[in-house]
């Protein structure tokens, strides 16, 4: 797989209400019968367990006996949405809320249902009125501002990163997301300023770092995104899947001060310490010179690994000054791919390089 783009899937946030849960994997013996709250409390050792079939099975048997029970739907929407059944998740969260109207977590799980099934708008609604029974649910307005991105509300949903900012403060992951909404539209120096709050409050966040090298990268400030891949190493290590990619974002930081030696060491600690086996392990083989530009393509799997293969290799070529031959890889990776893509902020961004430097050339 290639870099996620963005913005990424939403992921059900999960809430579990305190119901004197058993200890995980402590799962009852569901041949016993019993009354509604022990059947309810098997389907719950089931959903701690993972057994996410059994858990509903047990909370249909509960409902059968107890079927006004906005806690038995609730969960039984949890179930369905672990398993990625999300229309069935509607359908239970729903029922929860007619029994109870003001139930602010049913509503906030139904956004996230709505959502996965790409109905943005009525995830809209559905979050607004989350956050009306439940006014100061920090996540709640940050899956707000999600769901208004995806409906292409942009400045909407600026305002509601924002809100869960000023709820929130000292809270790095609201800056985080305020981060990866701007993230990687130009201006870059947005993200980095989100990116960058995020850090302040927690200087451990790799996943800020990682972003924010790639942001600086798009910039040109090449000692700006080698700091942050560096950091980002130090933090995580190499076997992350995003790993590879702080590698190159090094490389590319280093090539782009003129520092090849340093550059060529950063692929080298690759060769030495990552992963082979998964992309984009084949885009460090091609930069230390060690299969052509053809293989390179041919190695990707699907049509964003060949993106990024053609993005890397435009941009290789024109810090290199073959600018012309970068040209027709960076114009293939702008016509071809989505521009909330890496690749495409890649080569926007050393295109517009391009051009800056052939104009200053020509008025020489």
């Amino acid at each position: 797989m290639g870099l996620p783009r963005y913005f990424p899937a939403l992921t059900p946030i999960l809430f579990i209400l305190c119901l004197g849960l058993p200890a995980s994997g402590q799962v009852a013996d569901s041949k016993k019968p019993g009354s509604a709250e022990q059947i309810h409390q098997l389907g719950l050792s089931y959903y701690e367990a993972g057994e996410f079939e059994k858990a509903i099975e047990a909370y249909k048997q509960a409902l059968k006996l107890r079927p006004d029970s906005q806690e038995l739907y609730y969960h039984l929407g949890m179930a369905y949405s672990s398993l990625g059944r999300y229309k069935e998740a509607v359908e239970a969260y729903n029922n929860a809320i007619r029994i109870k109207p003001d139930y602010a977590a049913a509503y906030y799980n139904l956004g996230h249902a709505h959502s996965n099934l790409n109905q943005h708008d009525k995830a809209v609604k559905v979050f607004r009125l989350a956050l009306q029974h439940d006014p100061n649910n920090v996540d709640a307005y940050l899956a707000l501002g999600d769901a208004y991105a995806d409906s292409g509300q942009e400045d909407k949903a600026v305002a509601a990163f924002e809100s869960a900012i000023r709820r929130e403060p000292n809270n790095p992951y609201t800056f985080y997301k305020l981060g990866l909404f701007y993230f990687p539209y130009e201006p870059h120096a947005r993200a980095v300023d989100a990116f960058s709050q995020a850090i302040i409050r927690d200087p451990r966040q790799a996943e800020a770092y990682f972003h924010r090298s790639y942001a600086y990268l798009f910039m040109g400030r090449g000692e700006s995104a080698v700091g942050d891949a560096e950091t980002y190493l130090a933090l995580k290590g190499w076997r992350t899947s995003q790993s590879l990619y702080m590698a190159i974002s090094a490389y590319f930081g280093y090539m782009q001060t003129r520092q090849e030696a340093a550059a060529r060491k950063a692929l080298e600690d690759a060769v030495r310490r990552a992963d082979k086996s998964v992309w984009p392990y084949p885009v460090i083989e091609y930069l230390i010179g060690e299969i052509s530009p053809r293989l390179l393509l041919r190695l990707a799997a699907d049509e964003g690994e060949k993106a990024e293969a053609r993005a890397y290799v435009g941009l290789s070529l024109s810090l290199q000054g073959d600018q012309k031959a970068a040209l027709d890889h960076l114009k293939w990776v702008k016509n071809h791919t989505h521009e909330s893509t890496i690749p495409f902020a890649l080569a926007v961004s050393e295109i517009g390089r391009i051009r800056e430097d052939s104009s200053v050339s020509l008025k020489r």
